[in-house]
């Protein structure tokens, strides 16, 4: 797997990329980098050419002086999908990285051959006090020490706890996920949603809407918490993501 960099606005943005065929772009959530998805990738790249990139301020990406708004994040994956070159690529989102990747989908949908959602933000959920109760005990990874966990815990990371509509009732966020939310639901573009057990940013009841509601869209429930993109859920997603291409 090559670990590559490229200059997008004088910034260095870090990807992972393996595998030749159908385009698939990867967009991680936080804490998290690009390497959660190697798994993923090791087993998919045989079929598809799969890029993993470091949300900007994030990883291995440069981490410049930015409000790391929303708008930003999608500046930045819009300068990144230029300068490769991408057209008519299928996203892969998890997490944080959902919200940025749908943005862009939205404002750019004759780009996107297809989207992806493992734990996204694909609306705004009524009952989040599980979902409020995690973020708010994220903030205690500001004591630890861990080099691994300093990578993750950027500037950038702690902006989105700061916008998180779950902890920041009057987060800028919020009219992002409403607007892409409504936007969902008439877009004719190829969709497919993993999710597994009770849920937590896709609830149940988040993914029986979205089963119910987005046009054109296929829903495997793999059987198991997608906590971890390794091992069994590794597997069981690689091959629910192949089957669907």
């Amino acid at each position: 797997m090559e670990s590559q960099n490229i200059v997008v606005m004088g910034k260095n943005m870090h990807y992972l990329t393996e595998g030749k065929g159908k385009t698939l772009l990867f967009l991680h959530g936080v804490p998290g980098t690009s390497d959660m998805w190697i798994p993923i990738m090791s087993l998919v790249s045989s079929q598809a050419q799969c890029i993993a990139v470091d949300l900007i301020g994030m990883g291995k990406s440069d981490k410049p002086k930015l409000d790391y708004s929303i708008d930003d994040h999608v500046l930045f994956l819009k300068g990144f999908i230029d300068s490769l070159g991408l057209d008519y690529f299928t996203l892969v989102l998890n997490g944080w990285g959902s919200i940025v990747g749908l943005e862009y989908a939205r404002q750019y949908p004759d780009k996107i051959a297809g989207l992806v959602f493992t734990e996204a933000y694909l609306r705004l959920e009524k009952d989040h006090q599980n979902i409020s109760l995690f973020f708010e005990k994220l903030k205690q990874l500001e004591k630890n020490e861990s080099e691994k966990l300093k990578m993750m815990l950027t500037h950038a990371f702690w902006k989105t706890l700061e916008d998180n509509p779950y902890v920041n009732p009057n987060s800028p966020v919020i009219p992002v996920i409403e607007n892409y939310s409504a936007w969902l639901e008439q877009a004719p573009n190829k969709k497919l949603l993993l999710y597994g057990g009770s849920g937590f940013l896709t609830t149940r009841a988040a993914a029986n809407w979205a089963i119910k509601t987005l046009p054109n869209i296929t829903a495997v429930d793999l059987g198991i918490e997608a906590t971890t993109l390794s091992g069994v859920m590794a597997q069981k997603f690689s091959e629910a993501l192949l089957g669907w291409l």
